[in-house]
C-alpha cells in the first residue's frame, strides 16, 4: 500500500517520550534488562523509528517482533540489538536465523527433538504456557527433557525462558484467581529445573504495571509493548498507579478538505442512515474506514479549534463527514486522537466507543497514513528522511 504523502492526514509520534517510557517501566519495575515489543510494525507506529530509538539512548536491551520478516526488516535497517521472533516457526528458515542472529521460539518438545541439522549457532527461547494455551510447554518432565538437549547441544544457545499471563490486564475475582493459577503453573513447571533465573521474561505490559512489587514475579527481563505507547493497556478497566509517568507518544490527525452548507433534514452519506438536524455546516475529512477508522466510529467526535464536533453519516472508504458549529476554513486541523486546547480524545475513549481494545485500534492505522517523527531522537536518527 503506497504512502500517502500528499494527503493531509497522519499519525504524530514523539520518539523522546517513547524512550522515556521504556526508561520509566524500567525503574518502576526494577527491571533487568527491558525487550521493547515492536510487533506489527511497532503497534502501527513504526518499528524501525522506534528501534533506533531504543537503540540510541540504550533503553532497550533487545527488540521483540511477531514474525521473521519483521525482524529481517529491522536487521536490514542496521539494528544490532538482540532480535527475538515470538510466534512458532519452521525449520525451513533455520538459517536465515541463524544468519542474522535472531532468536526462534520453541514451541513444543517435539519441535525441538526434530530440529534438523545446521551449521552455525541458534539462539533459542523457551515458551512456557501456563494458561494461554497458544504455544509452549504445559508439562513439567517435557521441559526437563528440553533443557537436557539445550544444555547437550553447544549449537543451541538459550536466550529465554517465558511465559504470557492471560488476565494481567482484567479487574474481578475470576480474572485475579486465574492470574495466581498461571503464576503456580510457572512455578510448577519451572522449579528445580535448573534454569539460570536471569533468563526468565514473565512480564508483559499488564504485568509491569499492576504486578510490579510481586516478589513471585522475576523482572529480569520485561516484555513491554502497547505500554510504550503510554496508555492504559486494560482500556481503563484498571486504574494506572498516579507514580507511574508515562507520556502518551502519538496523536491522529487530519485537516478539512470541503464545508458546505446543509439545510435541515438533508441524508447524508451512504444508506441515508443520517440527517442534518437543523441548518448547518458539514466538514469532509480525507480519512476513512481503509485509514482504520471503522464506520461503527459513526457519531463519535473529533476536535476541531479546541471543541468536540460528531461525525455524522456513515463513515466511507477515505472520507468522513463532521458537523460543525460554524464555518471553518480548508485546511483546519482536526484531531482524531490526542489533545487541541482543553479538549483530548485517548485511544481508550476510541476503543471502548469500538467496542475492542487499544491494541486493535492502534495496529489497524492504515500504513497509507504517513507517519510524522517528533521530539529531538527523530533528529538524530533522521527518522523523517528516506
Amino acid at each position: 500500500m503506497v504512502t500517502a504523502i500528499h494527503r493531509p492526514t497522519w499519525v504524530s509520534v514523539d520518539l523522546d517520550a517513547a524512550a522515556h517510557n521504556l526508561q520509566e517501566i524500567r525503574e518502576w519495575t526494577k527491571a533487568k534488562k527491558v525487550y521493547a515489543v515492536l510487533k506489527a510494525d511497532g503497534y502501527g507506529l513504526g518499528a524501525i523509528p522506534l528501534a533506533k530509538a531504543f537503540q540510541e539512548t540504550a533503553s532497550a536491551d533487545a527488540l521483540i517482533v511477531s514474525n521473521l520478516d519483521e525482524a529481517l526488516e529491522l536487521r536490514q535497517a542496521d539494528l544490532t540489538l538482540p532480535i527475538w521472533v515470538l510466534g512458532a516457526w519452521d525449520y525451513s528458515d533455520l538459517k536465515l536465523f541463524i544468519d542474522h542472529d535472531i532468536v526462534i521460539t520453541i514451541p513444543s518438545l517435539a519441535w525441538l527433538q526434530n530440529l534438523p541439522d545446521f551449521e552455525g549457532t541458534l539462539k533459542v527461547s523457551l515458551a512456557i504456557d501456563t494458561g494461554m494455551t497458544r504455544i509452549g510447554f504445559d508439562k513439567a518432565d517435557e521441559i526437563s527433557a528440553a533443557k537436557k538437549i539445550i544444555d547437550k547441544n553447544p549449537q543451541l544457545d538459550l536466550f529465554s525462558v517465558y511465559t504470557h499471563f492471560a488476565t494481567a490486564d482484567e479487574a474481578g475475582e475470576k480474572s485475579k484467581a486465574y492470574f495466581e493459577e498461571q503464576l503456580r503453573r510457572w512455578q510448577e513447571l519451572t522449579i528445580n529445573q535448573g534454569f539460570d533465573p536471569s533468563l526468565f521474561s514473565m512480564a508483559n505490559s499488564a504485568t509491569c504495571i499492576w504486578h510490579h512489587d510481586d516478589p513471585r514475579i522475576s523482572f529480569a527481563a520485561i516484555r513491554p509493548g502497547q505500554l510504550i505507547s503510554g496508555v492504559n493497556v486494560s482500556n481503563g478497566e484498571l486504574k494506572m498507579p498516579p507514580n507511574l509517568h508515562l507520556e502518551r507518544i502519538f496523536s491522529v490527525c487530519s485537516e478539512i478538505a470541503d464545508v458546505r452548507f446543509v439545510k435541515k433534514d438533508q441524508s447524508l452519506s451512504y444508506g441515508a442512515s443520517e440527517r442534518m438536524p437543523e441548518d448547518g455546516y458539514v466538514a469532509t475529512l480525507p480519512f476513512g474506514y481503509n485509514d482504520g477508522w471503522l464506520r461503527r466510529m459513526q457519531k463519535s467526535s473529533v476536535i476541531i479549534n479546541g471543541k468536540r464536533m460528531p461525525i455524522i453519516g456513515r463513515i466511507t472508504m477515505d472520507q468522513t463527514m463532521v458537523k460543525l458549529d460554524r464555518k471553518y476554513p480548508i485546511g483546519t486541523r482536526v484531531t482524531l486522537i490526542g489533545k487541541d486546547g482543553g479538549e483530548q480524545i485517548t485511544v481508550e475513549e476510541v476503543a471502548n466507543y469500538s467496542h475492542t481494545i487499544v491494541d486493535e485500534i492502534q495496529t489497524t492505522l492504515a500504513p497509507r497514513i504517513k507517519r510524522i517523527y517528533t521530539g529531538d531522537l527523530a533528529e538524530v536518527i533522521g527518522a523523517n528522511y528516506g
